[in-house]
């Protein structure tokens, strides 16, 4: 069966926020352990790989369900295996996240081709200046905002709802834009709240005399939590997005 989209009053994008960071503190050390695997597999290929982000992008699906799948079976009580379920998914299902995570791959390939016409000396007549690296940065911005409309949802929707990958794009898109008073205010609160305190943490230690690389490896961990948090919210959003089957009744038939 289809799912069906669902509209969404804006609040329900702060209530997004507070579960996603709620469900983190519940077993932090589950997604902790994701996001630091996911970055040790962007990592590691770069001593056999030219470009290691290629594979790290083909996994990026994998690894987004598997937060979702935690944020699932953390939500309902049950004891965190995302792994176990991710095996269990099914050959169809997996060789649609391997496809998704190659548009995944393009998307980054795309958007690097992008900034490098876009700050080539030879292709504006002049060198980079400021105003150059602001419209190369915004328009990538703005580029790959578009492009996660189609995709934030849809390893959720291959795995939990059992739909193609040009169905799982197209329904990702449609609820983030028929629910955009939610998805602007949780993207509000989360950029804004989360960066200003990234900000103050900033200042604050920049001021105790920390710089450097180690001011940035005392960052490392409050980055990591915001990005996690971003990830774990995404399951939340698709519950509430979608009416046929919600993941955690999935969960439960499986």
């Amino acid at each position: 069966m289809k799912p069906e989209i669902v509209r969404v009053p804006a609040l329900r994008g702060a209530q997004w926020l507070l579960l996603s960071c709620k469900t983190f503190w519940r077993r932090p050390w589950i997604f902790a352990l994701l996001i630091l695997l996911q970055v040790a597999c962007g990592k590691l290929p770069s001593y056999f790989l030219p470009d290691p982000r290629v594979l790290a992008m083909v996994l990026a699906p994998f690894f987004a369900l598997a937060v979702m799948l935690a944020a699932s079976q953390v939500d309902a009580g049950q004891r965190a295996g995302p792994a176990t379920q991710l095996m269990t998914t099914g050959r169809r299902r997996l060789l649609t996240l391997l496809t998704l995570g190659a548009l995944y791959a393009l998307n980054d390939f795309g958007m690097e081709m992008a900034k490098a016409w876009l700050l080539d000396p030879a292709n504006i007549g002049q060198p980079p200046n400021l105003k150059t690296l602001f419209l190369a940065a915004s328009g990538s911005i703005a580029l790959y905002a578009v492009l996660s409309l189609f995709l934030m949802l849809s390893p959720g929707l291959v795995h939990w709802y059992d739909v193609s990958l040009p169905q799982a794009l197209l329904l990702s898109a449609g609820a983030s834009l028929r629910n955009w008073r939610a998805f602007l205010l949780f993207g509000l609160l989360w950029g804004g709240v989360c960066g200003a305190a990234l900000l103050v943490a900033t200042a604050f230690l920049m001021r105790a005399g920390v710089t450097g690389n180690a001011l940035t490896a005392t960052l490392m961990g409050p980055i990591l939590i915001w990005i996690i948090t971003l990830m774990i919210s995404n399951f939340f959003i698709l519950r509430d997005c979608f009416a046929a089957r919600s993941p955690a009744r999935a969960d439960t038939d499986a």
